[in-house]
């Protein structure tokens, strides 16, 4: 788990301009949808909005450019490289951090 925050947290001020594609289509387990309701309610509103970087584990805000669609919840990343290597390995990230 520290091996993956560090990874993103090196990742989150570098600028990617071309996004890659996510992994296929969200297969989130039980605990990736549980975690996604808690991520929510960290800015405390329940409003399907994650406004902290999920990837930077939650200690940079997020951006409304750089957003990630998942399940009906808006994940805001907080630079575009971030989003990009995020959205690489989309569900092993969100499954890996509910964990």
């Amino acid at each position: 788990m520290r091996f993956l925050c560090l990874v993103f947290l090196f990742a989150c001020g570098s600028e990617s301009k071309a996004p890659s594609p996510a992994d296929g289509p969200v297969e989130l387990t039980e605990k990736g949808r549980a975690y996604l309701e808690i991520a929510d309610l960290k800015d405390g509103y329940d409003d399907n909005q994650v406004s902290k970087c999920i990837a930077c584990g939650f200690g940079m805000e997020g951006e409304p450019a750089h957003i990630i669609e998942v399940e009906g919840y808006g994940l805001h990343m907080c630079a575009a490289g971030c989003k990009a290597d995020f959205e690489k390995k989309l569900n092993a990230n969100l499954n890996a951090m509910a964990k």
